[in-house]
């Protein structure tokens, strides 16, 4: 008996091409304009946060989180997603306390997010169109 053909996997480390398909209501090219748009606004978001955390500004340090947070949440609710929330949480409670190991972690999980859109954006634009 033969076996089905294998799936293509569609959910990679961090990058969840169902679950942002879903989140864009299955528009493919919406998808791909906010994927992006990605780069540039957690590049500057990113750039809020070190600021913040350097200068032991909880507040703000909070408020950058947020901005991060909504924008990553269409590509994902792992990992980057959970630590913008974690920083969020801290600047909330008033501290900045154990933020920079955090922020360090968090840059190297949106640096793979990152490179996971836009292996799938260079995919996406390399297919044939039926």
């Amino acid at each position: 008996m033969l076996s089905s053909p294998p799936r293509l996997r569609t959910t990679t480390n961090y990058f969840d091409v169902e679950a942002a398909l879903d989140r864009c209501c299955g528009d493919v090219d919406f998808l791909a304009e906010m994927v992006d748009l990605l780069a540039s606004s957690v590049l500057t978001q990113m750039t809020a946060i070190e600021v913040a955390c350097a200068a032991r500004c909880p507040r703000e340090l909070g408020e950058a989180a947020h901005a991060l947070k909504g924008s990553i949440s269409t590509m994902t609710s792992s990992v980057p997603y959970e630590l913008a929330r974690d920083l969020e949480s801290l600047g909330k409670s008033g501290t900045c306390e154990g933020a920079d190991i955090v922020v360090s972690t968090l840059r190297a999980s949106l640096h793979q997010l990152l490179k996971e859109t836009q292996q799938w954006s260079a995919h996406r634009e390399s297919a044939p169109v039926p």
